[in-house]
């Protein structure tokens, strides 16, 4: 226990309040928490050098920790809304990678501003030096928990 607090608890009701408030401004737009969860990947990737980009629906799907029957689905249906769309990867092994679309692209900024905003909130009330603090924390507590599944797969 911190300061009274059992910490497991403020970090999932933390992350379940985050979520809730991000899914009630998105939902406005017509796209759920786990489609923007995907479309965020792929912003992200757009920044990357192409080697480097790891857009497939297997490689997001995986960063995501989203089976592949649940991403299948979320990926037609952001194709069938127009979001994203499928073109052949360019290692040539058959698989297919995502890529925004114009308007997608553009709402995905917006989108990412209401993301950090929904976040900034509640850390607005925190000091620089506490929120760099937190996310040291965050960004340890993250690499111990890949590492320990790393470790439980065995590679």
């Amino acid at each position: 226990m911190i300061g009274g607090a059992r910490p497991e608890f403020s970090l999932q009701k933390s992350a379940l309040l985050l979520r809730v408030e991000l899914q009630r401004r998105i939902a406005e737009h017509h796209i759920s928490f786990q489609q923007w969860a995907v479309m965020r990947e792929i912003y992200a990737q757009e920044v990357k050098p192409d080697r480097n980009r790891k857009v497939t629906i297997a490689a997001i799907g995986a960063r995501l920790y989203i089976d592949r029957p649940t991403m299948t689905g979320i990926v037609q249906g952001l194709i069938s809304d127009g979001w994203i769309e499928l073109l052949p990867d360019a290692q040539g092994d058959g698989s297919q990678r995502m890529i925004l679309t114009a308007e997608s692209l553009e709402k995905c900024t917006m989108w990412q501003e209401e993301s950090a905003a929904v976040v900034g909130f509640p850390l607005s009330t925190c000091s620089n030096y506490e929120q760099q603090l937190m996310m040291e924390l965050l960004q340890r507590m993250v690499y111990q928990m890949e590492r320990g599944q790393i470790m439980q797969r065995g590679l």
